[in-house]
């Protein structure tokens, strides 16, 4: 309802119509559509009184945390597309709330810059969704893979993996115009998301889904990619020379596009290699993929003793990265992943870039100079998560970033001591390897290297990544 509220109140704004009694009056009966307690009416009508003041800028109620944010720009794009601005209409906003998918449907992909954007038009003006490399700052698409997955994930978050871009919005011709930063999750697709989930899936959907899924678009052709020469943090020896190896590393699949096996202890070794026979054999022949799976799955039981509990918990960490005790108590039963090289795709605000490269101190834990928690290196959500609360960081076991690798700008390269190798639980397409901040170490950071022009690339619309660490 604030969100609705607010909503009215730009609209208000902009057309500087006087009423301000009668459009605080509104403010105040749109509360009673509210269910919350008597306190946080109390709280939002005297927003409305602070709101509407005479001769003064009509001022936004204040949004508490990334829901109702989210509840602001659906209400932004609701009055926009569909002519629901005046306060008299504003609340009708709530009828769309089940109609996201109608609503993305409006938005097409145009030509921008050197990539691609989302844009819907209407007479009352004109939304256009950006990617967001972690600082809300307006970017581009370069792949028709990354504009499908952004307006997937719009869908299923209802803007809650959007913010409104940082700077003035761009006045347009023809109305309102407002510009969205939003993330996208293509991992985010069941069900074949989740190929040792106990529920049959059709044929053709298993053959047509393997080959989607598990290919990796990267948005810098192989022939023009470069990486520079690593700058190094390490001032050791044994820190220079995992520098040198894990540059190597990322060389091979980056450049060479011949990624090196991982290195596993004997358990995780036969998992993965079972794994990875499920995603052949069911490619080649769909009828046996429920037998394979089901193997796996007894395996996993015999192995960890795994339980229905410790199933459920990784699915909810894969499907919605959803953390909490049933997810916890699962990676505590499996072998940490032990002098194995992981990669992770990854957004990071600017003040973040500047931490590492220069191996200073974690932002949060503010430890020694160049470690780090997960938490420090950890910065850009779609879920909410409390201060306090676990968190958890998706890796891919042998650099295979199949993760946004066209709209993330940077790598993270982690040798892994602590992680989690989650597919035989939940048969995620990807050799996640999970690390989990209850479970996982501190992280030192060796070193890093400027990829396809670096950070001056990155400023004058370049295409993605610009750096690994």
């Amino acid at each position: 309802m604030k969100n609705l509220i607010n909503a009215a109140i730009d609209i208000f704004n902009l057309l500087r119509e006087g009423l301000v009694y009668s459009a605080r009056m509104n403010c105040y009966g749109m509360t009673i559509r509210l269910d919350g307690n008597q306190e946080e009416i109390n709280k939002i009508r005297e927003g409305c009184a602070d709101a509407f003041q005479p001769h003064e800028p009509v001022k936004n109620l204040p949004l508490y945390g990334e829901i109702e944010e989210a509840g602001s720009i659906f209400a932004d794009v609701v009055s926009i597309l569909f002519t629901v601005g005046d306060i008299a209409k504003a609340v009708q906003a709530s009828k769309y709330i089940g109609r996201i998918g109608e609503i993305m449907s409006k938005f097409l992909p145009r030509s921008y810059g050197k990539g691609k954007i989302l844009e819907a038009s209407a007479p009352e003006g004109t939304i256009q969704i950006f990617n967001d490399y972690g600082d809300r700052k307006p970017v581009s698409f370069f792949t028709d893979a990354a504009v499908e997955d952004v307006k997937k994930t719009t869908t299923e978050f209802g803007f809650r993996n959007c913010h409104t871009c940082k700077g003035i919005v761009r006045p347009r011709a023809g109305g309102l115009a407002k510009l969205l930063c939003c993330v996208s999750r293509p991992r985010r697709e069941a069900p074949l998301q989740n190929p040792l989930a106990l529920t049959p899936v059709e044929t053709a959907d298993i053959e047509q889904k393997f080959g989607t899924m598990l290919r990796i678009e990267e948005a810098v052709p192989r022939a023009e990619r470069t990486i520079a020469e690593a700058v190094a943090i390490a001032k050791d020896p044994e820190g220079l020379r995992l520098l040198g190896e894990g540059s190597q590393q990322y060389r091979s699949y980056y450049i060479d596009e011949r990624p090196p096996a991982p290195r596993l202890d004997p358990v995780n070794q036969v998992f993965y290699q079972k794994i990875g026979e499920l995603y052949n054999e069911a490619a080649r022949n769909p009828n046996n993929f429920y037998p394979w799976k089901r193997e796996i799955y007894n395996a996993m039981v015999r192995t960890w003793g795994a339980t229905p509990e410790d199933v459920r918990g990784i699915h909810s960490w894969v499907a919605l990265e959803q953390v909490g005790p049933e997810l916890e108590g699962a990676l505590r039963k499996v072998n940490p992943v032990n002098g194995a090289w992981t990669i992770s795709t990854q957004r990071c605000s600017d003040e973040l870039v500047k931490i590492l490269k220069a191996g200073g101190r974690g932002p949060i834990s503010n430890g020694p100079e160049g470690i780090y928690t997960l938490r420090d290196i950890t910065t850009y959500f779609i879920v909410e998560t409390d201060a306090a609360e676990p968190i958890g960081l998706g890796t891919s076991l042998g650099m295979f970033p199949v993760w946004e690798t066209s709209t993330t700008p940077y790598r993270f390269v982690i040798l892994s001591e602590s992680g989690r190798y989650i597919p035989p639980y939940d048969g995620s397409l990807y050799h996640e390897v999970l690390f989990y901040e209850p479970l996982a170490g501190k992280f030192k950071l060796l070193g890093f290297e400027e990829v396809n022009g670096g950070e001056a690339a990155k400023a004058t619309g370049g295409r993605p990544p610009f750096g690994i660490f």
